[in-house]
């Protein structure tokens, strides 16, 4: 069974390592990735590595940041 999430990450990293530009699309599939396969700190660390970027923030990111961090820091 293939990955997704590690698939996504090492995608992004090789595009970034190639000087490929990678914008909000690229970055919202991988956190998308992330958060379905319930990797939820690497998708929060995406979400940071979004705004260190200036990369432009849009509702899917802003949606699957919202739901990792309330999943791995539950709610009393």
């Amino acid at each position: 069974m293939v990955d997704l999430p590690q698939v996504a990450l090492s995608l992004l990293g090789d595009m970034r390592k190639d000087q490929v530009v990678t914008d909000t699309i690229v970055f919202s599939a991988a956190m998308s990735a992330c958060e379905k396969a319930g990797q939820w700190t690497a998708a929060l660390d995406l979400f940071s590595q979004m705004q260190t970027l200036a990369v432009q923030l849009d509702t899917v990111a802003w949606w699957a940041s919202s739901i990792c961090f309330h999943l791995e820091k539950p709610m009393i």
